[in-house]
């Protein structure tokens, strides 16, 4: 009897124990709200924009939680940009993981066959990508008026041809139309000519475009020093960090 009492006893102690531990939680919240960021590879920059404008070096942590909609950007060189929204709730512990994509030869070869510079851009030669981009366009100007100025002198060709031949019986027209008809071809050999360095130099910038992606690749390990800020909005304080690599 005593066995069963004490049993009794146990289990209401338990029982009131486990109450005591679930209001205890239910008044704290569980665990402290908070918002931890961790990136691939670590030493992302990632920015926060909405309510609030956060940025660090991940990993690191927003004590304070957040609320609503926000969005959410990740860099680091060598790697591929992250865009990306997010909404955060409240009393809500969020771990927001976020992993870039290398960025490789073969993406930036590609970029740059589709559209002169964009391989360049997408690499973070912006100098460079607009070169390319600035001497595409030129070039690619040039050609247009060069071939429409050759087709107008295959036309006038043309033409000083139907004219001669319409005008063969009348020997001093005849005359006249044929040397007509020799300067026009003059014409026309000239401006196929100059068509044709057009379309050399057009070509010339196209294949420097995506050689420069492929074979000229920047190398994105290389020292320097790393400056990270990682904030806290709790007490309103930041972190600073430098890093070096030799």
């Amino acid at each position: 009897m005593r066995s069963k009492r004490k049993s009794f006893s146990l289990m209401i102690l338990t029982f009131c124990f486990m109450i005591g531990q679930f209001d205890a939680n239910a008044q704290t919240g569980g665990e402290a709200e908070g918002v931890q960021i961790v990136a691939s590879p670590k030493g992302a920059i990632v920015q926060i924009d909405g309510e609030y404008g956060i940025a660090g070096s991940a990993p690191y942590t927003i004590k304070q939680g957040i609320d609503g909609f926000y969005r959410i950007r990740a860099t680091y060189p060598g790697y591929e940009d992250y865009d990306s929204k997010f909404q955060f709730k409240p009393g809500v512990n969020h771990r927001i993981s976020i992993r870039l994509t290398r960025k490789t030869r073969a993406r930036a070869f590609m970029r740059s066959f589709i559209v002169p510079g964009w391989g360049q851009s997408y690499t973070g030669q912006k100098t460079k990508s607009y070169f390319i981009r600035s001497a595409s366009l030129a070039a690619l100007t040039y050609l247009i008026v060069r071939e429409v100025k050759y087709q107008d002198a295959v036309d006038n060709f043309e033409k000083a041809v139907s004219n001669y031949q319409a005008n063969q019986k009348n020997s001093e027209l005849a005359s006249a139309l044929f040397k007509e008809v020799q300067s026009t071809q003059s014409t026309v050999d000239k401006r196929f000519e100059r068509r044709r360095t057009a379309l050399i130099i057009a070509g010339s910038v196209y294949l420097y475009n995506v050689l420069d992606a492929f074979f000229f690749f920047p190398d994105f390990d290389i020292a320097g020093l790393n400056f990270s800020v990682k904030p806290n909005i709790q007490d309103s304080s930041l972190k600073f960090g430098f890093s070096a690599r030799l």
